[in-house]
């Protein structure tokens, strides 16, 4: 390590994001409830401090819940701002931005109409412009 590099953290968050599968779960009464933005904003603080510790396996079952959230209570204008907002945050590790993309992915197909499958392509496109290793998944897209 050089001596202006600041040292990362080496905790692991792990032990208790793995409940965030159980949170997940309850993604479809949250979003039925109105409780989205509460969700929201609890698992954004959370990212933040997985992706600090640089905890890869804990910051994208965050990012995946994330966005399933906002897909789960059909506000797809949320989704993109969401992809958005994590693909843009200081320090994002790519592995979690790709498990993202790849799961977005997987929503175009459920998307109400072609506008709205059309601007969550776009918001794709932005994301993985000028990243080498997203290539693959922006063609696919």
């Amino acid at each position: 390590m050089h001596c202006y590099q600041k040292p990362r953290s080496s905790r692991r968050y792990s032990s208790w994001v793995l409940p965030i599968w159980l949170f997940r779960r309850l993604t479809c009464p949250i979003s039925q409830s109105g409780q989205t933005q509460a969700a929201i904003d609890t698992l954004l603080s959370l990212e933040k401090q997985t992706r600090q510790a640089s905890d890869l396996p804990s910051t994208s079952r965050l990012i995946v819940t994330l966005v399933t959230i906002c897909k789960s209570s059909d506000d797809w204008s949320l989704l993109n701002e969401q992809v958005l907002l994590l693909s843009k945050k200081h320090g994002q590790l790519k592995q979690a931005i790709t498990k993202m993309v790849q799961v977005v992915m997987g929503f175009l197909d459920e998307a109400p109409s072609m506008e709205v499958k059309l601007n969550v392509i776009e918001t794709l496109r932005t994301v993985t412009e000028g990243k080498v290793r997203m290539d693959l998944h922006r063609c696919e897209s």
